[in-house]
């Protein structure tokens, strides 16, 4: 029998009690990642990207977040039925987490080095010795020079690049089994996203750990997945192979996107103007009905407007949520 996938999402469903209503900001997302692999999560801010990933460890706060449906399977165990006292060992022991912003992120009256072994110390039995020699040995190995003396510094000490290494090695302390970032590169400069995003692959590959990258920058997705999943006012949209999905979308809502990037060609030409989705993405209170890119979609027909596309197989074997593809698969 084969051996279950890292993560796999089963149709999760997150909702917010609001002071007169309920409102769900994900609805029925399903994913799956393998071991050694990084799935990218994209798509607009206010998609649903952050709830999603939050939602894993458990680490919305409840109320106003609760669970409205779905599963959540870590390694085979459903995370969903466990109590949050069993959660409790799983995070930073099987699950790391890397914080968009570790200036924030990072507690600012505690040693860097200090903040690294203290979950090795927790979740390993370490002494407190053997705890800040690993510590050191972390930050040497994410690329901080003279580690033993960083290992004393404040993070308010540090650059943004430097911080954020911290953070990954943080998340890595314990040889975690999964890794989630969300918006690990959005405040560092193009150089230093570059060297971060080529670290992290760098390290889920030789840990053979899985990666699930939250992320709004489709360059990012394309240097650094295997597997991307569009994500729209809460429900994937698109999800298949990084190749497929970024050089050839299939939802017009992924194709709006990708044409929002500069220097990106079209056909032989490049083009002068950078595309533009119109609108904004809908709030919690304020979902259309049918499919819920139909108000900023070009290509809206009636029955968009009126009824939810379901999320189906196209023939490369890549997903898609659209009406107007399906009715193009079907003929």
């Amino acid at each position: 029998m084969a051996p279950p996938p890292l993560l796999a999402l089963e149709a999760l469903s997150v909702g917010f009690a609001l002071a007169d209503a309920v409102a769900l900001a994900v609805e029925e997302v399903s994913l799956t990642l393998e071991r050694g692999k990084t799935l990218c999560l994209v798509g607009e801010s206010g998609c649903g990207k952050s709830v999603t990933a939050l939602s894993i460890p458990r680490l919305l706060p409840s109320p106003p977040a609760f669970l409205a449906g779905g599963s959540i399977f870590l390694e085979g165990r459903d995370l969903t039925r466990l109590d949050e006292r069993d959660i409790i060992p799983l995070r930073g022991s099987r699950m790391g987490m890397i914080f968009q912003d570790p200036m924030t992120s990072l507690n600012p009256v505690m040693r860097v080095g200090e903040q690294i072994s203290e979950g090795l110390r927790r979740h390993r039995s370490l002494a407190s010795s053997a705890a800040r020699d690993k510590a050191v040995a972390l930050l040497d190995k994410v690329g901080i020079p003279s580690p033993a003396r960083r290992a004393r510094d404040f993070p308010h000490q540090m650059s943004g690049g430097m911080r954020q290494r911290v953070m990954i090695a943080m998340a890595l302390a314990c040889d975690p089994a999964l890794i989630i970032a969300d918006e690990p590169t959005t405040a560092l400069d193009s150089t230093v996203q570059r060297q971060i995003l080529a670290l992290l692959r760098d390290l889920i590959r030789e840990a053979g750990s899985g990666l699930l990258l939250i992320t709004h920058n489709l360059q990012v997705a394309a240097q650094t997945g295997d597997d991307v999943a569009v994500m729209y006012a809460g429900r994937i949209v698109e999800y298949g192979p990084a190749a497929r999905v970024l050089n050839f979308p299939a939802h017009p809502y992924t194709a709006g996107l990708l044409r929002s990037l500069p220097g990106r060609t079209e056909g032989a030409q490049r083009r002068s103007r950078l595309g533009a989705i119109p609108g904004t993405v809908p709030g919690l209170r304020l979902r259309p009905s049918g499919c819920g890119f139909h108000p900023r979609c070009p290509q809206a027909k009636e029955r968009c407007r009126r009824e939810m596309p379901p999320l189906a197989e196209l023939p490369d074997r890549s997903l898609c949520r659209c009406w107007q593809i399906l009715a193009a698969k079907c003929l």
